[in-house]
């Protein structure tokens, strides 16, 4: 894994480092290894009055041409609790430590930024299809019962992104590592590896300087 990340950083142009400045901005196409599902808290589904369909669809993000995608943040949570895992030096430091604590605590947001608050399905002839699974939840009365939770599913998705790097903080080849390993070890959405999960892993697939 750690040769293939290499290769992908040599073959990028040559970094475009922004005048009087130390951002690098780099363009990367995040490709799903397993299908991707999303559950979001909605406050209109009510499941007495609507169909399992009607649900899931409600839990779509969308833009607001109807376009299917995912928040940023969604992408951001993911490389905050990857950097539980990776364990780097930053710039000017002579001992490594994770990005992210064990209590909570990450420095993810301090050297990345994003361009776009929404990334939308590079594919968005993919269809959706009806997710439906029973997981245990505590009713009114308080009791364990089991529920069926109904949410939309893309089998196949890719997303195109646009992250700005600070390279006086972090360098490109940890910040490269991050992505990936948060691909495979933490994925994006329900169930993904995070929940013990294995749906939401992608692996990267483009990464060049823009």
């Amino acid at each position: 894994m750690e040769n293939i990340l290499q290769q992908l950083v040599k073959k990028a142009a040559k970094p475009k480092i922004i005048k009087d400045s130390t951002e690098l901005r780099i363009r990367m196409v995040l490709t799903g290894v397993t299908p991707i599902m999303v559950n979001p808290k909605n406050d209109e589904i009510s499941p007495k009055e609507m169909s399992p369909e009607e649900q899931a669809k409600l839990k779509i993000h969308q833009d607001s041409k109807g376009v299917h995608g995912i928040p940023a943040m969604m992408l951001y949570r993911t490389w905050v609790m990857g950097g539980k895992e990776v364990e780097v030096k930053l710039v000017g430091k002579t001992r490594k430590s994770l990005l992210t604590s064990s209590k909570g605590g990450s420095k993810v947001g301090s050297f990345i930024s994003f361009e776009q608050n929404f990334f939308p399905f590079l594919n968005q002839k993919e269809k959706w299809v009806l997710d439906s699974q029973q997981f245990p939840a505590e009713n009114a009365a308080g009791k364990m019962t089991q529920q069926i939770a109904h949410r939309p599913r893309w089998d196949k998705w890719a997303i195109e992104v646009v992250a700005i790097l600070d390279v006086s903080e972090l360098s490109e080849d940890d910040f490269m590592t991050l992505v990936a390993r948060s691909g495979k070890r933490v994925g994006i959405g329900s169930y993904s590896p995070r929940c013990g999960g294995w749906f939401g892993k992608y692996k990267i697939t483009q990464w060049e300087h823009c």
